[in-house]
């Protein structure tokens, strides 16, 4: 059934248009998980504060683009003090990338 919807909304809705509706439908779906299981993030200050900065060229959801900063500050705790070297596949409006380099420490080559 999913795979029908989304052949549809292709056909008819611009790349542009369906990100705005995948962010839409996922705000929604959001929106009633929290209501049902009672699930909320507590976002950190700063990530807030890129989140705002970043949320208009981005086409990931603000929960997605949470994860990419949880999975960087675990990078950050398990390579403390090493050299490391990350690389982000498959760039679309650099909103993610922004993230791992606000976020990245600093001996990291990217």
């Amino acid at each position: 059934m999913f795979k029908k919807i989304r052949s549809l909304v292709g056909k008819a809705f611009s790349e542009k248009n369906q990100m705005i509706i995948i962010i839409f439908l996922s705000d929604f779906f959001w929106t009633l998980r929290k209501y049902f299981l009672s699930v909320v993030i507590d976002y950190p200050k700063e990530y807030e504060k890129n989140w705002k900065n970043i949320k208009k060229i981005s086409s990931q959801d603000k929960e997605r683009n949470f994860t990419v900063y949880q999975m960087i500050k675990l990078h950050n705790e398990f390579f403390e003090g090493k050299q490391t070297n990350v690389i982000e596949f498959g760039v679309d409006r650099g909103a993610t990338i922004s993230t791992i380099s606000r976020f990245i420490k600093p001996n990291t080559n990217i």
